[in-house]
């Protein structure tokens, strides 16, 4: 099944050209230094092949009710090394790791009615706050590629949308944020994901009981339309070279796991089955995408391999819940 890129009809034109894509570089414009990280349109967003060869196949970070609260735990792929990472009487979810694995951030409702991103040790310890952000209702999303004390986070505005920011912290305590997204009310901006170079984002928005994914990077500095069909497109991951987006969508009824091009083409469905499959998210050398699923009767973390399409359910865990799974490197 191909899908290609269409113009977008008006009323998604008048809300994408609300956007505010803050310098069109992001690492740039959130403060970073070095050449410009936005990858020529040939480039696999920075990371080769021998790169993702020679990595470790990392961690899975979750959230999981096990415990009775919902916490944040990690484990090896394989099954081996589960660790629980929190212990807090709040709500903690939607966990993500640093790129060089010694950090952890995670949303959390421990601090009150508010949701807020924390930042801590790759083992859940040393918890911090971006202060910048207190006292709006903040999502964790993902870690810049040149920083563990730099995030992209989706949070709620004053006049309850939902925008999306850079935010950059440093070890004197001081701190910077930049807007990214500025939606419009009703039309929120959520779910981002960072490439790996750092030069381009991929969000999801919801447009009534429709949502899309936007890939924003310096062609396309107010956004470019990827999905292009009528149902829920959530929760948007790129690969590790940059070269693919996985979703998860209704499009065919039930909520799947798809794969596609930046530009919109070569829409692959990943996961077919009666049950829901939500929330994506790629191992460290792009061959195998772990993703949440009711398919065992519980919501259990499982992982699929891109190549054959073995399926392994990596937590199947008895009378619990286990989901929104994130990938990443493991702490050295």
């Amino acid at each position: 099944m191909t899908t290609r890129f269409h113009t977008i009809k008006s009323l998604w034109r008048g809300a994408a050209t609300s956007l505010c894509f803050a310098g069109a570089i992001l690492l740039a414009a959130c403060g970073g230094g070095g050449p410009d990280p936005v990858p020529d349109p040939g480039d696999p967003g920075g990371v080769t092949g021998d790169t993702l060869a020679g990595q470790d196949q990392g961690v899975i970070v979750f959230r999981t009710n096990r415990d009775t609260d919902h916490e944040i735990y990690r484990v090896r792929p394989d099954g081996t090394d589960l660790t629980r990472l929190t212990e807090s009487q709040g709500l903690d979810s939607h966990p993500t790791i640093s790129y060089d694995g010694t950090r952890v951030a995670f949303t959390t409702s421990r601090y009150g009615a508010e949701s807020q991103v924390v930042i801590a040790n790759a083992d859940g310890s040393n918890p911090t706050r971006p202060g910048l952000f207190i006292g709006r209702a903040t999502f964790a999303a993902s870690f810049m590629p040149d920083s563990a004390m730099g995030l992209v986070l989706s949070y709620r505005s004053y006049d309850f949308s939902e925008d999306i920011s850079s935010w950059r912290g440093s070890p004197d305590g001081s701190e910077s944020s930049r807007g990214l997204v500025n939606a419009p009310p009703n039309f929120p901006a959520t779910a981002p994901s960072l490439s790996s170079s750092g030069g381009r984002l991929v969000y999801a928005r919801l447009f009534g009981a429709q949502q899309v994914i936007y890939v924003l990077d310096a062609l396309s500095p107010s956004g470019r339309r990827v999905t292009d069909n009528e149902a829920k497109n959530s929760f948007p991951a790129w690969s590790p070279d940059g070269t693919q987006i996985a979703y998860e969508s209704d499009v065919d009824g039930r909520s799947q796991i798809y794969v596609v091009d930046p530009d919109g083409l070569n829409v692959r469905r990943v996961t077919d089955n009666a049950s829901t499959d939500r929330h994506p998210t790629w191992s460290p050398d792009g061959t195998r995408i772990a993703f949440e699923s009711d398919r065992g009767g519980e919501w259990d973390i499982w992982i699929i391999d891109l190549d054959d399409g073995n399926l392994t359910n990596l937590t199947s865990s008895p009378n619990s819940s286990e989901r929104e799974p994130y990938w990443g490197p493991a702490a050295p």
